[in-house]
């Protein structure tokens, strides 16, 4: 009997596979992971190669959608995927560049009808943004730049886009009778950086205005307010600098260059951070409010980084907290659970 596998992309679900069928016509497999059962198979019409995906017995995906069921993002909540995290990889990633080439290894009529390393053509996924954040880095001119804007073109090509996080909450999916919201209250928070601690984010919300919903302008770092529907900006261009791990100090002028990227930044990804919600399943868990996650939890460990606390809670999230005087005396490792008063204040990262 074949040893369970780890599934590539840290899924922490054991992988086994079950069956596999190998014709002319046909290849398909199946495969334990975890208590459900997946299965695939290409079937070749002459024509074209058509790619089938099912959980548990029902489709998740076929060829020409843009993205699996919600049914798969679920799994991977479950096998431990955190997107603040486990960077340079989504759910849509970890089944086309992990799960499906592990269950077709042994495929040899012919292989899966994509190409290896990337996702079927059409699906939209985190690589899709980054690859849209690499054209807009590709049109920076930096040689010809001068003084604080040539500073900001490099340092933002020192910044990779490493995640995308959002937030939503599906009870304000509906109005105050109960009727379902044509557009949600929803957030969205671009990850940046080299280390999970340094690392910086740009993000907007939809609000509520007397025309209906509409997006804020993107904003650097910060914290949700207003129950979700407001997001104060915190972190500066400095933080934006330091995380591109360049050692120089802002030029004159650094801040306003700063703003006039990050305009030009906004313009160019807003369509494909668009494409990207449009079909991205809502409601997943991961994408809600994390407050009440760390409330009432122990934490197990404290570390000084920069302008404030990193904690790590019991059941393995992580915050970074502001450390005025008041409150860094108060927030020792302790040896029972306790309430964060100034939640507010917290960044969480996750």
């Amino acid at each position: 009997m074949e040893p369970d596998l780890k599934v590539p992309f840290m899924l922490n679900l054991p992988f086994k596979p079950r069956v596999m069928q190998d014709n002319p016509y046909l290849e398909s497999s199946r495969a334990s992971l975890g208590g459900h059962e997946l299965e695939a198979y290409v079937l070749d019409d002459g024509d074209s190669k058509t790619l089938r995906v099912l959980l548990d017995a029902d489709l998740i995906y076929k060829s020409g959608d843009v993205m699996p069921g919600a049914e798969w993002f679920n799994v991977c909540r479950e096998g431990g995927y955190r997107p603040r995290f486990d960077w340079d990889r989504d759910p849509v990633m970890i089944l086309f560049q992990g799960v499906l080439p592990a269950m077709a290894k042994k495929w040899t009529e012919f292989p899966l009808p994509y190409e290896d390393g990337r996702s079927p053509e059409g699906v939209v996924s985190l690589a899709t943004l980054q690859e849209a954040h690499a054209a807009f880095i590709a049109r920076l001119d930096a040689a010809s730049a001068k003084g604080a804007t040539a500073q900001i073109a490099e340092m933002f090509a020192g910044l990779p886009l490493r995640a995308v996080v959002l937030h939503d909450r599906p009870e304000q999916r509906v109005d105050y009778l109960g009727n379902a919201l044509y557009e949600a209250y929803v957030g969205i928070d671009l990850i940046f950086g080299h280390e999970p601690e340094t690392a910086v984010r740009l993000g907007k919300v939809s609000l509520v205005s007397t025309g209906g919903m509409r997006w804020s302008p993107w904003l650097a770092g910060g914290h949700w307010t207003n129950e979700g529907k407001e997001f104060i900006a915190e972190e500066k261009a400095a933080d934006f600098l330091r995380a591109s791990g360049l050692s120089m100090d802002p030029m004159p002028g650094f801040e306003e260059a700063f703003g006039i990227l990050l305009e030009n930044y906004a313009t160019f990804m807003d369509e494909t951070v668009e494409r990207y919600l449009a079909v991205y399943p809502a409601a997943i868990p991961w994408h809600h409010d994390l407050q009440n996650q760390y409330e009432q939890r122990s934490v197990i460990r404290t570390e000084q980084v920069g302008r404030g606390l990193l904690l790590t809670f019991d059941n393995g999230l992580r915050a970074m907290v502001p450390t005025p005087d008041y409150l860094t005396a108060t927030l020792k490792i302790p040896r029972r659970p306790i309430a964060l008063r100034y939640s507010t204040e917290a960044h969480l990262l996750e």
